[in-house]
C-alpha cells in the first residue's frame, strides 16, 4: 500500500530535513509512486533529498516558491503521518484527490486556517493585493478569505499538513464556489483599479479614468452580489432561488438593495449600508457616463435609483447634470480640459478610498459570524464538505 512506503519515507526524510515546517504536500500518485512537494526556494540539500527518495523507488516532484512562515498547522516532525485520511480514496494511477468530506474540530479548523495569509498563500493576483497595500486598507478581505473562502480550496486537503494547492475543491457545493468566485472578483477589481490609478503612468488621463471607473463599477457590482450570496448561503435567511426571483434574476437594482437592507441592516447597521450605497452611487454616475455616454447613462441611472446620501436620492435633474459633466471630459479640446481632468482624477481616487472604507466595515461585521454559523448549521457543513467533530 502507498501508505506504507510513503509513511516510512516520510518519517525518515522529514525527521532529518533541515526545516520541515516549510514543506507542504501537494499530490500523491500510488501507481506512479510520485510525490509532489512544495519547498521554499532557499531550500538547502534538495538534490540529496530527491536522491534519497529515488533510491526508495519514489519520484519526487518539487514545486519551488518563496520562503514560508512556520505556522502550527505545518508539518510537525513529532506527529505521525496522516495516513488514514490521506489514502482513503487513492485509485489506480490517478493523482491523489481528497475531494471528499474532511473532519475537523472547530478549534483545529480555526487554528489551522489562522496560519494562512494572502502574501504567502495567495495566487499571483492575491499577492498583488498585498503588494499594493490593499490588505492594509481592506483587512476584512483577508479575514473573510481565510475563514470563509479558504476551506473551499484545496489548501486544506492535507490537514494537518499545510498545502500550497490553490485549486477549488470540486466536491464543494456549487453555490459556495460561486460565493468564492464573486469574492475573488471584488479583489481583482480593486487590484486593477489601483493599477490604473497609480501605476499607468504612460496612459492618458482619459484612459485611466475609463479603466479606473470601469473596474470600480465592477467592484461595486460584485460586492452587492457577494452580500446577496452571503444572505443565502451563510446566514441562510433566504434561498438563492427566492433572491433571484425577487430581484428579477439579479437585474433589478432597487429590489437588490431592498433585499440587502432587509436582511443585513440588523447585522451591519443602517448607517453602514447607507454609506455603502453612497459609495456605490458616487462610482455609478461617472462610470455610466464615461462607459455609456450621457443619454444611455440617464436611462441606466433612472433604472438603478442609486443612493447618494443617508436620506435621499439624486433627482433626475441632478443626475443629468453630473452625467453631462463627466461625459464632457472626453469632448473638450481646449486648455480648460486639464483642470476638469485633474478634478476627475481626484474624484476617482476618492471613490476608491470611500469604497474601501465601507467594504472593510461590512466585511469585518460579517466575518466573525462565519464560524458560529458553520458550527450551528449541518447544511453549511455539508456544502463545505466539512464535518465538525
Amino acid at each position: 500500500m502507498v501508505a506504507d512506503w510513503l509513511e516510512k519515507i516520510w518519517s525518515e526524510s522529514i525527521r532529518n530535513s533541515p526545516n520541515p515546517s516549510n514543506v507542504r504536500l501537494l499530490r500523491v500518485s500510488e501507481e506512479k509512486k510520485q510525490l509532489s512537494l512544495f519547498l521554499p526556494d532557499d531550500w538547502q540539500g534538495k538534490s540529496d533529498w530527491q536522491k534519497q527518495w529515488n533510491e526508495c523507488g519514489v519520484g519526487l516532484d518539487v514545486c519551488e516558491g518563496k520562503p514560508l512562515p512556520t505556522p502550527s498547522g505545518n508539518i510537525d516532525p513529532e506527529k505521525p503521518f496522516p495516513r488514514a485520511f490521506l489514502f482513503e480514496s487513492i485509485l489506480g494511477d490517478k493523482e491523489f484527490s481528497s475531494d471528499g468530506e474532511i473532519a475537523f474540530t472547530m478549534a483545529d479548523l480555526v487554528e489551522f486556517e489562522s496560519a494562512f495569509n494572502l502574501k504567502e498563500d495567495g495566487d499571483p493576483v492575491e499577492r498583488l493585493f498585498c503588494d499594493y497595500s490593499l490588505e492594509a486598507r481592506f483587512p476584512g478581505y483577508e479575514r473573510m478569505w481565510r475563514s470563509c473562502i479558504l476551506p473551499i480550496t484545496r489548501r486544506i486537503d492535507f490537514f494537518p499538513v499545510r498545502s500550497a494547492n490553490t485549486n477549488i475543491r470540486t466536491c464543494v457545493d456549487d453555490d459556495l464556489i460561486q460565493l468564492a468566485q464573486i469574492h475573488y472578483s471584488v479583489m481583482t477589481g480593486l487590484v486593477y483599479s489601483v493599477q490604473h490609478i497609480h501605476f499607468s503612468y504612460r496612459c492618458f488621463t482619459e484612459c485611466r479614468l475609463f479603466d479606473g471607473f470601469a473596474h470600480l463599477g465592477n467592484v461595486a457590482e460584485q460586492s452587492q452580489l457577494f452580500l446577496l450570496k452571503w444572505i443565502a448561503e451563510i446566514e441562510e435567511l433566504a434561498s438563492w432561488a427566492d433572491i433571484k426571483y425577487r430581484t428579477s434574476s439579479l437585474r433589478d437594482w432597487k429590489t437588490r438593495s431592498d433585499v440587502i437592507k432587509e436582511f443585513l441592516t440588523p447585522i451591519v447597521g443602517e448607517d453602514t449600508l447607507h454609506g455603502f450605497y453612497a459609495a456605490v452611487g458616487a462610482i455609478a454616475i461617472p462610470r455610466n457616463a464615461i462607459v455609456h455616454g450621457p443619454e444611455i447613462a440617464k436611462l441606466v441611472m433612472k433604472d438603478q435609483e442609486i443612493w447618494i446620501a443617508k436620506n435621499h436620492q439624486l433627482n433626475s435633474r441632478a443626475v443629468e447634470e453630473q452625467l453631462q459633466w463627466w461625459s464632457s471630459l472626453f469632448r473638450m479640446k481646449d486648455t480648460r480640459v486639464r483642470g476638469s481632468l485633474e478634478e476627475a482624477e481626484q474624484k476617482l481616487q476618492e471613490c476608491l478610498s470611500n469604497l474601501l472604507d465601507v467594504l472593510n466595515t461590512i466585511w469585518l461585521s460579517l466575518e466573525p459570524r462565519f464560524y458560529p454559523r458553520l458550527e450551528a448549521s449541518h447544511q453549511i457543513q455539508g456544502k463545505y464538505r466539512i464535518r465538525l467533530k
